[in-house]
């Protein structure tokens, strides 16, 4: 089933790539024994690199991240070499909370919220709500220079 919804992933036709994206979610987030199995797809579907793939494929990890808190982490690093691609609010509002939930995972956490928040007068009001969350949590976790600049 799971090479098939990957193969769905890869259609030309974006809102069937995006239900097949979110079924391969689904199924990591009920079936805990292929969760990984799932993770290891969506990691091959955000290296395609085709936009919609990408960004549905990381609303999705952050309901994995969710469903298995401090699992699947070591695919940060891998998620964080697409923010240029994200321009949809939900994929953006993931990845924020991506940064934020893991900060002190991640060594330059401060910087990438810091590349959010500087659109953030014209972001929508999930994005902005999140950026918010985000940089408080990075400054309980890393309580050093960067996300006190960032609050001020």
């Amino acid at each position: 089933v799971l090479l098939e919804f990957k193969e769905y992933a890869t259609e030309v036709d974006v809102d069937f790539v995006r239900k097949a994206v979110r079924a391969i979610g689904r199924c990591a987030i009920k079936l805990e024994r292929a969760a990984e199995r799932c993770i290891s797809v969506l990691l091959e579907l955000i290296k395609i690199k085709v936009n919609y793939v990408v960004q549905e494929a990381i609303i999705v990890i952050k309901d994995i991240f969710r469903r298995y808190p401090n699992t699947y982490e070591s695919i940060i690093a891998t998620l964080c070499e697409s923010l240029d691609t994200l321009d949809e609010p939900e994929a953006k509002a993931s990845m924020i909370w991506i940064i934020g939930e893991y900060a002190e995972r991640i060594d330059n956490a401060d910087e990438l919220l810091e590349s959010f928040l500087e659109s953030f007068p014209e972001e929508p009001a999930l994005v902005q709500l999140q950026l918010l969350t985000a940089t408080v949590k990075l400054f309980l976790k890393k309580p050093t220079e960067g996300p006190q600049q960032m609050i001020q």
